[in-house]
């Protein structure tokens, strides 16, 4: 499975890069929303780890026009921001998952794993 993880925090992309690729996961990295547009049309992922809050372009914005691109690409905002009515908007906008700040590894590959067997 390929991957892109965009952050805008270096450090929880090093992590989460370190154990994906560890996993066996292909994994590309982006820091902010502009970057995973060029990254999602060149890599082509199969799935996104999008930070909801960056510069440039947030995560929000990226996640409309990727999915305007490349509607098979299933998008997972990773956002400090879980309430109920953060993740409707979220749903909304095009996510299609969430998971919160802090990232919790467990709840990673136990989505990546949900979606790995339900595709």
């Amino acid at each position: 499975m390929k991957i892109l993880l965009v952050d805008d925090d270096k450090d929880i992309l090093e992590i989460l890069s370190y154990n994906l690729k560890n996993e066996g996961y292909q994994i590309e990295t982006a820091r902010d929303g502009v970057i995973a547009l060029e990254k999602a049309i060149i890599f082509i992922p199969d799935l996104i780890l999008l930070d909801v809050m960056m510069p440039n372009m947030d995560g929000i914005q990226a996640c409309e026009i990727i999915k305007d691109l490349h509607t098979g690409i299933q998008l997972i905002a990773l956002t400090a921001n879980v309430m109920a009515h953060d993740i409707e908007k979220y749903k909304q906008t095009g996510f299609d998952h969430c998971l919160g700040k802090p990232v919790n590894l467990q709840e990673v590959y136990a989505l990546l794993q949900q979606l790995l067997t339900h595709s």
